[in-house]
């Protein structure tokens, strides 16, 4: 694929890098490079393997969300997101959500491909088993914020949801959705990740699927019920391979064409995630 800016190409992979320490980070980096990115999301990020990360991913800058300069949250065991360019010129830090219940999971900068400027942001949903409704609060909060962004925008995802992956996507489910008897009338995260999503951004990869029915056939002959990928697994146990989920995702605004959508499961050797790598043209409706 051509370079960033090149008619508006952009390739994004969007990672989670499961904390990795500066050893294991090294190898991250590599791999990313080895995809030729022009912009990276990452979730999980340890703050203190960052500039390998980026160094070794060959990226001309590098963002995260517990740099202390610009967001001010103690660091700690935290895991940040993150956001990297190559050959994309970072225009500024956008205005951070800050009262989120975990603010170091969300990113957002403000970027330029050619003369064509977009939102890049990274997010990772705190997993509801543990975090509990505190998932929800923070998909809404997010939600708010997305609504009032003016430009284009790409989002790279660790939603650790859907439940149900179908290739109907109408019968799909988060795990927190509005309806749940353990919301108890609340409502729920699938109005960020489900079909009743009150923003405008889609899920690039069921847009390419939609574009490519011979392979949108091919799986849902094969995984009747989805998922419709396979990003990460949960329940894994020593004699149990556990449940694959699409936990990770790209959405993009309208204006944004997807020319293609991998899930490139050889990431798993580095990490308990597949990253998800997405060709992009920006510019063509805008």
């Amino acid at each position: 694929m051509a370079g960033a800016g090149a008619g508006g190409a952009c390739r994004v992979v969007s990672w989670n890098i499961a904390f990795s320490g500066p050893q294991r980070a090294a190898l991250q980096g590599a791999f990313l490079r080895s995809l030729q990115p022009d912009l990276v999301i990452i979730q999980e990020l340890n703050p203190g393997s960052s500039s390998v990360v980026s160094d070794t991913a060959g990226l001309d800058w590098f963002k995260y969300s517990l740099d202390r300069s610009f967001i001010g949250v103690s660091q700690g065991r935290r895991r940040a997101a993150a956001v990297g360019g190559r050959g994309v010129h970072l225009l500024g830090i956008l205005p951070q959500l800050l009262a989120l219940p975990l603010p170091e999971k969300v990113l957002a900068v403000r970027v330029a491909v050619g003369d064509v400027e977009f939102a890049a942001i990274g997010y990772h949903a705190p997993p509801g088993v543990s975090w509990g409704y505190w998932k929800v609060e923070q998909a809404l909060a997010f939600l708010d914020w997305l609504n009032d962004i003016e430009i284009p925008a790409i989002l790279g995802a660790d939603a650790n949801t859907p439940e149900i992956d179908h290739p109907d996507f109408a019968k799909s489910r988060t795990h927190w959705h509005t309806g749940s008897r353990k919301l108890a009338g609340l409502p729920g995260d699938d109005l960020l990740w489900g079909l009743a999503r009150t923003h405008r951004l889609i899920d690039a990869y069921r847009l390419w699927l939609e574009a490519h029915p011979h392979e949108f056939a091919r799986i849902r002959s094969a995984h009747p019920s989805g998922p419709l990928a396979a990003s990460h697994w949960t329940g894994k146990r020593r004699l149990s391979p556990g449940t694959p989920r699409r936990f990770d995702s790209i959405w993009v605004s309208p204006e944004i064409a997807v020319e293609g959508v991998t899930y490139r499961q050889e990431a798993l050797e580095f990490s308990d995630h597949a990253a998800v790598v997405a060709d992009l043209r920006l510019g063509a409706g805008m």
